[in-house]
């Protein structure tokens, strides 16, 4: 039921959730024609079966990081996830999520739970035609002065790397001005990006180590915000893609 409770969201905020796309569109996609958005939102069965795949990171017992007043990981990130599917359904475009409820994606294993986590994260972006898979997660290091969003892109599909790169300006450009930071490739250690051969970037929205930004990643509007840009960069990569293959 939680799955479809969210969604139902969609009936009250849709409107508003427009208009802040179609600001980002002309502030976003200079290069790519209103038409060529407007054509992907109205009529998303005229351009390639695209599904946006979010990934809402950790869950169930993998809490994921945390701050000092006791804001999950986990939670986050599925908050977030959740605002990303809503804006994506509004819009007209195919987007599923891994995960919808606070679970692991173990399968019910018994053993090495995490593994199969990451395992089966990576097989649901080979269930969907033409996927594009986000994943959203939260950062967290030892010092506590360390603010941002960074993005972080599969080496596997020349794809991730611009995809990265429209999502980090996007929150730069609407979200975090100051931002400096740069798109990462990812290494092994991010163990869903080495092996997903789509399009595919994790996004690190923020450090929850950072008292101030851990507060504002736990707000609903600043939620909203993110999620918004997010949608934006994902969005203009889309529209790039639909026009190349026309």
């Amino acid at each position: 039921m939680k799955k479809y409770s969210f969604e139902l969201k969609i009936l009250t905020t849709g409107i508003s959730f427009i208009l802040v796309f179609f600001i980002l569109a002309h502030t976003l996609a200079p290069s790519v024609s209103v038409e060529t958005l407007t054509e992907l939102i109205v009529k998303p069965q005229s351009v390639p079966s695209f599904c946006v795949l979010i990934d809402p990171g950790h869950g169930g017992a993998d809490g994921g990081a945390s701050s000092d007043s006791g804001i999950l990981e986990k939670d986050v990130n599925l908050q977030i996830s959740e605002k990303l599917f809503a804006i994506f359904k509004t819009l007209g475009i195919k987007c599923e999520m891994t995960r919808y409820d606070d679970v692991m994606l173990d399968g019910g294993a018994s053993s090495h739970k995490k593994m199969h986590d990451l395992k089966n994260r990576v097989l649901a972006s080979e269930k969907y035609e033409n996927c594009v898979f986000v994943s959203i997660h939260q950062n967290k290091f030892p010092q506590k002065k360390y603010t941002g969003t960074q993005v972080y892109y599969s080496k596997n599909d020349p794809g991730s790397e611009i995809l990265a790169e429209l999502i980090q300006s996007s929150v730069r450009e609407n979200v975090q001005p100051d931002n400096t930071r740069q798109t990462k490739k990812a290494t092994s250690s991010i163990y869903v990006l080495d092996r997903i051969t789509c399009p595919a970037v994790l996004t690190e929205c923020g450090f929850l180590s950072n008292d101030g930004e851990a507060q504002r990643l736990s707000e609903q509007s600043y939620q909203k915000q993110l999620a918004c840009a997010i949608t934006a960069g994902i969005v203009k990569f889309l529209a790039v893609n639909t026009a190349q293959g026309e």
